[in-house]
């Protein structure tokens, strides 16, 4: 009997194959293995998929596997159609899936402070949409590092649109140089 893949797991694998170099594609990564996990499938297959979605990419220089299916194919066509729209569902599913599971690491865990002054504030933060995205693929694109001075902090890298994104889609492929990583300082 065969097990297909359901669209949140292609959009899940599509997620990590945008925010991984292509040479890290394999079954022993531990971002595969634990994205393995959340979706019930092995590593192999998680890598396997993620290489489909590398063939379809032309931007790519390396060539994945050829045995993409009819869904790698129309998912594709879709982020290669509406980038944001996908990218969209894909870090929604990532937010509720993946990040829940990370645990709390003396890294990400910020020491407690107490507050001077005032101890509420009103903030109004606007943020677009697919963000996060738009950042892990920039930044790996240029494999963390600023592209103006090399810099390899990825706290002080911003992902930016050269050309404003007012005037263009999003990127259409993790390649495309319509982006640019470059320092904060």
């Amino acid at each position: 009997m065969a097990n297909n893949w359901q669209e949140d797991e292609l959009l899940l694998t599509l997620h990590l194959y945008c925010r991984t170099p292509f040479g890290k594609l394999h079954q022993t990564n531990p971002e595969i293995i634990k994205l393995a996990q959340i979706i019930g499938r092995t590593p192999s297959a998680v890598a396997m998929k993620a290489c489909n979605f590398a063939s379809l990419d032309p931007a790519l220089a390396q060539k994945g596997l050829a045995g993409a299916s009819k869904a790698d194919r129309a998912l594709w066509n879709a982020f290669m159609t509406n980038a944001t729209e996908v990218a969209d569902k894909a870090e929604t599913l990532y937010e509720t899936r993946v990040l829940p599971t990370e645990p709390i690491t003396p890294e990400t865990e910020k020491p407690l402070a107490f507050p001077s002054g005032p101890t509420e504030t009103t903030r109004e933060v606007k943020v677009r949409r697919v963000q996060r995205f738009f950042r892990q693929t920039v930044l790996e694109s240029y494999n963390n590092r600023c592209a103006i001075s090399g810099l390899a902090i990825p706290e002080l890298l911003v992902a930016s649109h050269i050309i404003p994104l007012g005037r263009k889609r999003i990127a259409q492929s993790r390649s495309d140089k319509r982006h640019c990583a470059e320092c904060a300082l």
